[in-house]
């Protein structure tokens, strides 16, 4: 009996050993488990909107990228480029036809070189009109905010001195000199130093008002033909951009065509420009609702935020 019972006493220790072991392997199967499990790493996320929902311009219900962009060529997409930008140019029909049939063959055989001198040939001394560039030049002003693609144009006003002494160095020797023959003076010196202190003596900042208004209109000539060379650049940096963008959205059809069952907002996303410093947030929050009309950057003249696509997907 004794016996007995000290084998019932084994017996019960032996299973509470052995539950207990069973146990402590679970919970070491477990924490394996967890530690060994895939983590998922979203692909790096530019922008989130005040929701907190990323922006992103394919798999939206509201967006369609049609299909037939998988067939398109590399010139039907140079073709489609210049035409998503140049619809937003006003200028005549014939002008515009001359400018596109230039600009695309350029593009077509990489003769990138070419195509600012195409537009500045075209378009210099134009009366055409930018309506996207005014739209986002509204914008941007009221805002006062202005993106680095812009910095080399300027619509300030010609700063215009107000004393004698800065209005004689502001306007042209040969205006002061006509200045002084009309108060009378017959011998009037030659040399801006002599013809300065002459005019000391015998001018007031009246009598130089329509050298200043040359001078100011000299200037604002110069700002002018400037910001116009500057826009031309614009031009081209959009249909370049445009053009680029076009071809990632065809990738984006042929990851979907390869995987259909990815969902393309997960790994399709708007990338930043590399100088964004919270602008690009702004532009998209501006942009809003119109993105289903606008389904791919640029989003402003200039702009350079791009499609991204985590193509990890593909492995």
């Amino acid at each position: 009996m004794g016996i007995l019972l000290i084998f019932v006493i084994l017996g019960i220790g032996l299973f509470i050993a052995l539950a207990n072991s069973k146990k402590r392997e679970t919970e070491t199967n477990q924490v394996i488990e967890n530690s060994t499990k895939v983590i998922t790493i979203e692909p790096t996320i530019s922008f989130k909107s005040t929701r907190g929902t990323r922006y992103s311009v394919a798999d939206d219900p509201n967006i369609e990228i049609p299909k037939e962009f998988v067939k398109k060529t590399k010139s039907e997409i140079i073709e489609m480029a210049f035409d998503h930008i140049f619809r937003t140019i006003e200028c005549e029909a014939s002008i515009k036809q001359k400018i596109r049939n230039e600009y695309i063959e350029a593009l077509i055989k990489q003769q990138y070189s070419r195509c600012h001198d195409i537009l500045r040939f075209n378009l210099t001394g134009i009366d055409f009109k930018w309506t996207w560039f005014d739209d986002w030049k509204h914008r941007f002003s009221n805002a006062d905010k202005w993106p680095e693609a812009w910095r080399g144009i300027s619509y300030d006003a010609i700063d215009v001195p107000e004393n004698l002494h800065a209005v004689l160095e502001f306007v042209k020797v040969a205006e002061i000199r006509k200045a002084l023959k009309a108060k009378g003076l017959e011998k009037v010196p030659t040399t801006r130093i002599q013809v300065q202190e002459c005019a000391l003596k015998h001018l007031t900042v009246s009598d130089l008002q329509a050298a200043i208004k040359e001078r100011v209109s000299y200037f604002e000539a110069l700002r002018d033909k400037n910001n116009q060379q500057a826009i031309f650049g614009l031009i081209g940096s959009s249909i370049d951009h445009a053009q680029n963008q076009l071809s990632r959205l065809v990738e984006i059809i042929q990851i979907k065509q390869e995987k259909p069952y990815i969902e393309l907002k997960e790994v399709v996303y708007l990338s930043p420009s590399w100088n964004d410093n919270g602008l690009d947030r702004w532009v998209l929050e501006q942009v809003g609702d119109s993105l289903n009309d606008t389904i791919f950057p640029p989003y402003y003249p200039g702009d350079s935020i791009s499609i991204q696509v985590d193509y990890s997907v593909r492995y």
